[in-house]
């Protein structure tokens, strides 16, 4: 996946965004992405203090002075960051807050649930909790879930609670706190380092 931090005004964000299409330009220093790269650009808004990732791929790249210009197809979850960055631009209020660090990482993990342990993947690990890429109908929210870490001569069991839960494209995603009290269980900072260490994306 390509990496890219781009910080722009909100004029400037407005003008590169094509609604109509979808489509969002930025401009980038470094190496340009290859068509069809899955790319995340980490978007700063100067005049906004707001920062959010827009996942997505290449449309197209090429030379604008001295950076590429890259032509931007957000991915569902892109266009739902677009979106929040948009309205910040246009001097709406949105819902923002500065988060602790999150990856966007996908990373096993063993979910007990009524049907029993099924394995499932994250798709962010931050300190104190993770988003699941759910199997199986929406968990309610507030429901206490057993998470297990590791491989079964070491693993750990890790206790959270669902803190939100819903459809996803044509899946299912769920946000999982952690109920343990701070420092996290040893179990998971071992996997927030590596969703850190794997070069994953910050959200």
């Amino acid at each position: 996946m390509r990496q890219y931090e781009v910080s722009v005004t909100s004029g400037e964000l407005l003008a590169s965004w094509r609604a109509a299409t979808h489509r969002l330009f930025i401009d980038v220093a470094g190496e340009a992405p290859r068509l069809h790269d899955p790319v995340a650009a980490r978007i700063r808004l100067l005049d906004r203090s707001m920062v959010t990732t827009v996942l997505g791929s290449a449309v197209s790249a090429h030379r604008h002075g001295q950076l590429h210009r890259v032509e931007l197809s957000p991915s569902e979850a892109g266009l739902a960051a677009v979106a929040m960055l948009t309205s910040a631009a246009r001097g709406e209020r949105v819902a923002y807050q500065v988060r602790a660090p999150r990856y966007l990482a996908k990373l096993p993990l063993v979910v007990a649930t009524d049907g029993g342990e099924q394995l499932m993947t994250t798709f962010s690990v931050s300190a104190r909790g993770c988003g699941i890429t759910w199997s199986g109908p929406p968990p309610v929210i507030g429901r206490r879930l057993r998470l297990r870490l590791g491989p079964m001569s070491r693993r750990t069991d890790v206790w959270g609670v669902v803190r939100w839960a819903g459809a996803a494209g044509r899946g299912v995603t769920a946000g999982i706190g952690l109920i343990q009290d701070a420092p996290p269980p040893p179990a998971w900072a071992d996997l927030f380092d590596s969703a850190a260490r794997s070069g994953a994306p910050r959200a």
